[in-house]
């Protein structure tokens, strides 16, 4: 949801301190995906963000060298993270083969299950029971205690029958519709902002079909957040757009440079962790003791 925000805030403002500073915090949340570990939100982003730029560009129509610029940065902000993280990034892809997609098929398993407890309970189990009520459905799978169903559809059809589902469902509806239809405004300010939501939006519909983004609370606040812009960006009189002027652009430097400062540890800690277990995967223990004693000392 970040990474849309932080896009739609880099075209919408014209100041080139505001872009660094959004293009900064583009990079950081890129960062986070990337140690997320979760290649179907890798693929998720990738799929929305050629949506986003296809939008944009189409929204355009003349091309104008800044846009050329722009998009060069991108790519070189991007680029520089995946160099960053390659070693993590192509273990993630190249171990799906060896291991036969363990992953999906895990998910797969306990969608199963779950599907056994919705017709056995049509009228659901109810609220945040699913994890009590799943190991007598579990079907046989090396996740020993699961507490979501990794498709928060299918927990909201086993916890609060397909009623919930429908209730949820046209929720979502109504955010997207008001999202695209203030895309369709003339002025490019309302247009960007509008993708930028309805990006964000989209991005969380389809993670939520293969995880269970909204029993994180911090993912549920901020999803509820963009709900509430969402829905009342069509009413022309609550627009108005932030400007940022010097001292403003100058404060969130310096909460992103504190940011930094605190999270820059963790995230290589986190790092040197996922390439340890890389290096225990493929019983290389030095570099796996190596890579968890780096870990052990920025934390």
């Amino acid at each position: 949801i970040g990474l849309f925000l932080s896009l739609a805030a880099i075209f919408l403002y014209k100041n080139l301190l505001a872009k660094a500073v959004f293009i900064s915090s583009f990079a950081i949340f890129l960062a986070t995906l990337i140690l997320t570990n979760s290649r179907l939100s890798w693929l998720a982003f990738i799929i929305i963000f050629i949506f986003f730029i296809f939008e944009l560009f189409r929204k355009i129509h003349v091309f104008k060298a800044k846009w050329l610029i722009l998009t060069i940065i991108f790519l070189a902000v991007i680029g520089v993270i995946l160099w960053q993280f390659r070693g993590l990034v192509w273990w993630r892809i190249h171990i799906s083969v060896p291991t036969q997609f363990q992953s999906l098929f895990q998910r797969i398993d306990v969608w199963k299950g779950t599907v056994k407890i919705i017709l056995n309970y049509p009228f659901g189990v109810g609220i945040d029971a699913f994890q009590y009520i799943y190991p007598v459905f579990r079907t046989h799978s090396d996740r020993f205690f699961v507490d979501y169903a990794h498709s928060d559809y299918l927990q909201i059809i086993s916890e609060i029958s397909i009623l919930g589902l429908l209730t949820f469902i046209w929720f979502l509806s109504c955010l997207f519709l008001k999202a695209f239809k203030a895309q369709a405004d003339n002025r490019y300010s309302e247009f960007v902002v509008a993708l930028g939501i309805a990006c964000a939006l989209l991005t969380f519909a389809l993670q939520s079909a293969v995880d269970f983004c909204m029993h994180i609370f911090a993912n549920a606040i901020l999803f509820f957040i963009i709900a509430a812009i969402s829905i009342s960006y069509n009413n022309k009189k609550e627009i108005k757009i932030i400007t940022l002027n010097k001292y403003l652009n100058i404060g969130i430097i310096i909460f992103m440079m504190i940011c930094l400062f605190v999270y820059t540890n963790i995230y290589k800690a986190e790092k040197y962790f996922i390439l340890g277990q890389k290096n225990l995967s493929e019983l290389n223990w030095s570099s796996a003791l190596n890579n968890f004693t780096k870990a052990i000392k920025l934390m």
